[in-house]
């Protein structure tokens, strides 16, 4: 805890000091009826802060030389004036908004109210299970101290020390108590948390990076759209995909040049377009092949005859 403005004491002092006042009951309800003023003390200044802004800046949106009056028309500078002091008179007016919610109007809801109910409960509560246990263990050794050695117990004597352990037990049941008005405080400064977050979303001014990438528009291109597209349109797509279906299968060429040249050749890697390379023209028979450019069936086929058979396959 730092040490409060304008004094002259150290930080050991002061904790010195503070560690004083919580070792006695007394102590400890002056130290939190100076800080729940001074919290108080706190609000009543930010809510005059709050209403002096919203005066001057009401006051700058409604003055002549803001409204532009005294300007000549078309004045660029002027206009986005009045266009930052309406934008600075909304943004206050959303956080007094947010301030308001913090504290209903009812009071039978007032979160801030029934916290600091509960946290001076839990106060009372934990000093009066203190003193009750410590008047209880006073009991019990003044009646240990009765039992002197060598002398039979007295029923009254053990009947008094049984009472004063069940008033430990029941003093240590505020445990469970307090918890419970703990956890109405923590939600209660969760809810606050929560007001004091869209308070500051609302005067944030830097925009913050998304934790995921916003969704492209919907005119973005497709390569932005559809990244891991299947339809692939791409100049090249065939050298990924294989050969076109219109194209001759491998075993049908395979087929045709075995019988022009004997035995078929050890089929080629399989390319994006396969390509039939004229076979020499040495090793090249005449052969009958059936007709299908008008020609007759006895014809004789040369290889140029074949090559142009396949010009439009190609």
């Amino acid at each position: 805890m730092q040490s409060t403005r304008g004094s002259g004491l150290s930080l050991e002092e002061y904790r010195q000091m503070e560690e004083s006042l919580l070792a006695t009951a007394k102590g400890r309800d002056f130290y939190y009826e100076i800080q729940r003023r001074a919290r108080m003390v706190e609000a009543d200044e930010l809510r005059r802060t709050m209403s002096g802004i919203e005066r001057l800046v009401s006051a700058a949106a409604l003055s002549p030389s803001a409204t532009g009056q005294d300007a000549p028309l078309g004045n660029t500078e002027i206009t986005f004036l009045k266009a930052e002091v309406e934008a600075m008179a909304n943004t206050i007016r959303l956080v007094k908004r947010e301030i308001a919610a913090i504290k209903p109007s009812d009071p039978r809801a007032d979160r801030i109210s029934a916290a600091t109910s509960e946290l001076d409960a839990i106060v009372t509560a934990t000093e009066e299970a203190t003193n009750r246990i410590l008047t209880t263990v006073e009991r019990m050794t003044g009646a240990l101290a009765r039992l002197k050695p060598g002398r039979a117990a007295d029923g009254q004597v053990l009947t008094a020390l049984e009472a004063a352990c069940m008033d430990v037990m029941m003093a240590c049941s505020f445990q469970d108590i307090c918890g419970q008005r703990t956890a109405k405080v923590v939600n209660t400064l969760c809810y606050i948390e929560d007001r004091v977050g869209v308070i500051m979303g609302l005067w944030r001014t830097l925009p913050q990076e998304a934790a995921n990438p916003a969704a492209p528009p919907a005119d973005a291109p497709r390569e932005v759209l559809l990244p891991y597209k299947h339809d692939d349109v791409r100049p090249d797509a065939h050298l990924l995909h294989g050969p076109s279906l219109q194209a001759p299968s491998q075993m049908a060429i395979d087929a045709l040049f075995g019988a022009i040249s004997g035995p078929p050749p050890v089929s080629p890697p399989t390319t994006a377009k396969t390509e039939a390379k004229p076979a020499p023209k040495t090793a090249v028979k005449q052969v009958l092949i059936p007709s299908t450019t008008g020609l007759s069936a006895d014809a004789i086929r040369t290889q140029q005859e074949i090559d142009a058979l396949f010009e439009g396959v190609r």
